[in-house]
């Protein structure tokens, strides 16, 4: 006979089967220091790279409803190199699908597009910056003023300073005007 509930001397609780919330749906954790954790763990022998723990999600009666799989990158048995990555799905047609890698370099790598909604910041040094307008997209110093603007319905391109082409500068149609810079 299994005992379906056991804690320890150290007050660690281990359930022989799942939990259920039952009608409620809810479980609550509650720390008095710090945050609650939850901790899902994968007992598989480090030398596997097989090894995952996945946060699953159900809609409507136990149809999937997307997941977060944690996994390694690696063998751990080394002791030197503990690398993962996290790969986020979202459901479409009731399968899991893949959204987003982030890797151990902690680069992202995205499956569909990426909507903003103003702004894509780089911050290497300064914050300059993409910015879309209702018919543009700028490209910004970390002031604010615009180096460069490209209009979607126009289709100019403004500079904010000089243009300087290492190699050849081709100009197709309309008009061209070319000022000499003083030396």
């Amino acid at each position: 006979s299994r005992t379906p509930f056991l804690i320890n001397t150290s007050g660690n609780a281990t359930f022989a089967g799942n939990i259920d919330a039952g009608a409620a749906g809810k479980l609550s954790f509650t720390g008095t220091s710090g945050s609650p954790d939850l901790i899902i763990k994968n007992n598989s022998a480090a030398s596997s790279t097989s090894g995952t723990a996945t946060l699953q999600f159900k809609q409507a009666l136990n149809s999937t409803g997307g997941k977060i799989v944690s996994g390694r990158d690696a063998d751990y048995s080394s002791g030197t190199t503990r690398d993962s990555h996290l790969k986020f799905y979202t459901s479409k047609d009731a399968t899991d699908t893949l959204a987003l890698t982030l890797n151990s370099s902690q680069n992202a790598t995205f499956s569909g597009n990426v909507i903003l909604n103003s702004r894509l910041t780089f911050d290497y040094g300064g914050d300059h910056y993409l910015e879309a307008g209702t018919d543009a997209l700028s490209y910004k110093s970390s002031g604010g003023g615009a180096v460069m603007t490209l209009n979607a319905s126009t289709s100019n391109a403004t500079f904010a300073s000089n243009i300087y082409a290492g190699g050849d500068l081709t100009v197709a149609g309309g008009d061209v005007y070319i000022t000499k810079q003083n030396d």
